[in-house]
């Protein structure tokens, strides 16, 4: 992948399928370790799907806690002002490049960053679609502690792409009723969404680097192929502003523990 530092310090690596474009844009954003290789895998692979790929590096202000970040020591809470000047910043550097639309940009959070594309589509910047990965509603988000993180619950009303959602059955960072929440809150403020809870799925069940067992091969292989088919849908206009698309499918088991209670 071709690296780029930018005027921030923000290092950014893009890769893009050959030919002349220009192509989709998917923003690939890390997960709470900062840009570890897991994570390079997956802005390659989507460059191999047909995009222009570019992963900033969201944690260039933690320049002092960088290893203990990656280790999974210290966490590099950004601010959602922070993430729009830098996406702010990130866009302007892509609108300079023949290969990537900038108009047709889809970003996607992982883990600690999957607000981060509900931020931006909340605070009127264009995106074609916003993915959230086992992220972006956890309990804290809905009463953020974090000094300058918004609530979910006030974010939502003003999301303004069709949202992508994956979410594992057996994650305990994202309890299922927060799925359940999450779902009924886009549909009464008439947000289009695509949401998937796997069955047997643990947090962060993509990481083919993970030792810990929680790696889901043929989870990964089917939420990730949804995921692009949801992508290539809301980059070629296929989902019109003046449609309200609602899809939500869950295989998990009806007597699961984890089903919010009634």
């Amino acid at each position: 992948m071709h690296e780029e530092t930018l005027a921030s310090g923000m290092r950014v690596w893009s890769a893009h399928p050959e030919g002349p474009g220009p192509f989709p844009t998917f923003i690939m954003l890390h997960e709470r370790y900062g840009p570890v290789q897991h994570t390079f895998d997956q802005a390659q692979r989507i460059a191999d799907e047909g995009f222009a790929s570019f992963l900033p590096d969201f944690f260039h202000r933690q320049s002092d806690q960088r290893e203990a970040i990656a280790a999974g020591q210290s966490r590099g809470d950004l601010t959602d002002a922070d993430s729009l000047t830098d996406f702010d910043e990130l866009v302007g550097y892509i609108r300079g490049l023949a290969f990537a639309d900038a108009d047709r940009i889809v970003m996607a959070g992982f883990c600690q960053t999957g607000r981060t594309p509900l931020i931006l589509s909340a605070h009127g910047r264009h995106l074609s679609g916003a993915v959230v990965y086992h992220g972006g509603i956890y309990p804290r988000d809905f009463e953020p502690s974090e000094k300058g993180q918004e609530s979910v619950v006030s974010l939502i009303p003003r999301i303004s792409s069709p949202v992508f959602g994956a979410f594992g059955e057996l994650d305990h960072l994202v309890p299922l009723p927060n799925v359940w929440t999450f779902r009924h809150m886009l549909e009464q403020n008439r947000k289009s969404y695509q949401i998937h809870l796997f069955p047997g799925a643990p947090h962060a069940w993509m990481n083919n680097t993970a030792t810990d067992g929680r790696y889901k091969p043929e989870t990964t292989a089917q939420s990730w192929r949804l995921m692009v088919d949801f992508c290539r849908e809301v980059t070629s206009g296929a989902w019109k502003n003046d449609q309200l698309i609602c899809r939500f499918q869950s295989a998990i088991q009806p007597d699961s523990e984890f089903l919010p209670t009634t």
